[in-house]
């Protein structure tokens, strides 16, 4: 899949299939959909992308049920400003 955010789509029969097959599951997601959330993936990482066109948002949850790691681009002072007040709304697992 190229492109995108794979969390729009149902990820748990991939991710079942795959694991049935012997493999473990990594993901890196926006954070911006849901369907990343009950799927068993076995490491997540969020990438959050912030003031998305469409207006859409991070998840809280796709952050504090799940992400094993979160990778965030950093060009200025406001992009750690900006993260530390998300991850201040949460609680992380």
């Amino acid at each position: 899949m190229a492109g995108g955010e794979r969390g729009q789509y149902d990820l748990a029969p991939l991710v079942n299939a795959l694991h049935d097959a012997g493999y473990k599951v990594t993901l890196e997601t926006s954070g911006t959909e849901p369907g990343h959330l009950e799927a068993g993936i076995d490491w997540v990482c969020v990438s959050p992308k912030f003031d998305m066109p469409g207006g859409k948002v991070v998840l809280s949850a796709a952050v504090h049920q799940i992400a094993d790691e979160i990778k965030q681009i950093i060009g200025k002072r406001a992009d750690i400003d900006r993260l530390d007040s998300f991850l201040a709304k949460i609680t992380l697992k």
